[in-house]
């Protein structure tokens, strides 16, 4: 939606890897179609599984998953994470800016999403709660649909090709369209407040382990 094609003369520049992580670290720093791109060639070389990961995890090493990955608690991501299959997280899942690149070729369900920075959703994305962009040097962007239960963003583009369909709309649109709370935007301030209980700045502090 957002990024440019994957690039054909990269991935014929690569030397031999045995791993997927190794295929990403030669790739990083990249856009996400890349990243896809690698996604997709794994899934050729490697059967798919289910993984589950019970506790908090947190990707500070790239890390690239041939199938389903369940994380029964928070995930935070520092790195590259590409998810061929669906990815489920039971928590919160958070990024950190340009280094972060979250690449999921299946479906994304989440209970909160707080992200600047990239990530990428070829199918659906679930959100039961709060999905949060913020910082204008990524994007959040899926080919299915965006579902959740409000989504707010703070100068960061969110963009879905089926549409986004929130339970909780701004009043008024905004910059980022109809369905998006703009966190620059005073009136919508105060309708997140109201939505959330509690005091929201225009950088979007926002206490997720209470929501939780």
């Amino acid at each position: 939606l957002c990024g440019p094609d994957a690039e054909e003369e990269i991935f014929r520049s690569l030397d031999p890897c045995s791993t997927f992580e190794e295929l990403l670290l030669q790739l990083y720093p990249t856009h996400a179609s890349n990243f896809v791109a690698a996604g997709r060639l794994a899934e050729r070389l490697r059967s798919a599984q289910q993984y589950t990961i019970g506790t908090a995890a947190v990707v500070a090493g790239h890390v690239g998953v041939v199938g389903d990955l369940t994380v029964e608690d928070k995930l935070s991501v520092g790195a590259a994470l590409v998810v061929t299959g669906n990815l489920v997280v039971n928590g919160l899942l958070s990024d950190c800016g340009p280094e972060s690149r979250v690449v999921v070729l299946g479906s994304l369900r989440a209970k909160h999403i707080n992200t600047s920075g990239w990530i990428t959703v070829i199918g659906d994305v679930n959100v039961d709660g709060v999905l949060r962009g913020t910082y204008n040097d990524d994007v959040f962007e899926c080919y299915g649909v965006i579902r959740a239960g409000v989504v707010l963003s703070d100068e960061h583009a969110i963009e879905a090709r089926a549409g986004i369909e929130p339970q909780n709309y701004p009043t008024s649109a905004g910059c980022w369209g109809p369905e998006i709370f703009n966190l620059r935007d005073e009136a919508h301030q105060l309708e997140v407040r109201v939505l959330l209980g509690e005091s929201i700045d225009e950088h979007a502090t926002i206490d997720f382990d209470r929501l939780i």
